[in-house]
């Protein structure tokens, strides 16, 4: 019972950590006060008594005894403390990251409304690349978020990476129905090499991305030409995205949809991604925008860092699309990630190196 009290104490503070809550007292206030809700110093004086207590009593040193046992919890227990001094080193740059993060996301309704209210002349075209397999029963959704822009000029070039199902037939009655939309069929070869073949195809100025289980916003094309329209050099951009929860049967604030958005930080995307493809937009023909089609997972990560290596995208406040998390079939569950994850970092390290 003590323990299970002793966890539930740390995963309160930590949340509150992670939350913000206790950033205004301070973080030695917060260690002290872990500290004492633990009880830590007292289990430290405790450790040798209560285990020479033990073994005088049960006499049993076995792997399944009362000693093992709490070996085990010590073990825990360093660790635990471990991760709280890690948490006190870090709680300073992390709440300043919360604070960048919440001073962004806090313009997004002040720059949609703007947008919104302005009048374009359709002078830029934006091409929607999308590449699909075997997802015909989300497809129709993704592709009509497409034609429910508020920017009418616009090409989605989608890719179908060798579907077996009814996809071909949902692509072919869209194209039918709208000139805007093009179709590649090709044999299956990944999603890397589908994207690069609507890349190859793209005709417009702008390029912007779409996976088939997710939506665009309305506004997103708009505000993309918006942007680049204002800022002549501008090459690459990024907005936000509202998440499903991937925890739907818990309840509460975890069950909720939330934003996804950040400054931009070169050094915390080298350490992982936070840029999710469906809210990147560039100009066509820059060198970088290419995907390996070698990876069979993290490709987005892999594209992200060689085209911020020499340029820093804007952070437009505008969420570009929602992200559903109930597709069967996703790269991010299928384990896929985990072995790109060391040949992405592999790539980085060679690129780091030849550039000192």
């Amino acid at each position: 019972m003590r323990l299970r009290q002793a966890v539930t104490a740390a995963a309160e503070e930590l949340a509150a950590l992670r939350d913000g809550a206790r950033e205004a007292n301070g973080r030695t206030s917060l260690l002290v006060r872990v500290r004492d809700r633990l009880n830590l110093s007292a289990i430290d004086a405790r450790r040798p008594a209560t285990r020479d207590a033990c073994v005088a009593a049960d006499g049993d040193a076995g792997a399944g005894g009362v000693v093992t046992q709490l070996r085990v919890l010590t073990q825990r227990l360093d660790r635990a403390e471990e991760a709280l001094r890690r948490l006190e080193e870090t709680a300073p740059a992390e709440s300043e990251r919360r604070a960048a993060q919440t001073a962004l996301a806090a313009r997004i309704p002040i720059v949609t409304s703007l947008i919104e209210r302005t009048l374009q002349d359709p002078t830029m075209r934006v091409s929607v690349v999308l590449a699909t397999r075997n997802r015909s029963s989300s497809l129709r959704t993704a592709i009509n978020s497409v034609r429910e822009q508020d920017y009418p000029v616009w090409e989605l070039v989608a890719v179908d990476d060798g579907s077996t199902d009814d996809t071909p037939t949902v692509l072919s009655e869209a194209a039918a129905t709208d000139d805007r939309i093009v179709v590649i069929t090709r044999p299956h070869r990944g999603v890397g090499a589908a994207r690069n073949a609507g890349l190859a195809a793209a005709t417009g100025d702008i390029v912007c991305y779409l996976d088939d289980d997710n939506v665009l916003q309305p506004i997103w094309l708009k505000a993309v030409v918006w942007a680049f329209e204002r800022q002549v050099g501008l090459e690459l951009l990024y907005g936000a995205r509202v998440k499903d929860s991937e925890v739907w049967w818990e309840q509460g604030d975890d069950a909720l949809p939330h934003l996804n958005f950040e400054p931009f930080d070169r050094a915390r995307l080298e350490e992982g991604n936070f840029i999710d493809l469906g809210v990147v937009a560039h100009r066509r023909g820059l060198a970088e925008a290419r995907f390996d089609e070698s990876l069979n997972g993290l490709g987005d990560w892999d594209l992200l860092l060689r085209m911020t290596g020499d340029r820093v995208p804007l952070a437009l406040p505008v969420v570009a699309m929602v992200y559903f998390t109930n597709a069967p079939g996703r790269i991010t569950t299928s384990g896929r990630q985990q072995e790109a994850d060391p040949l992405v970092r592999a790539k980085l390290a060679r690129r780091q190196a030849r550039a000192r």
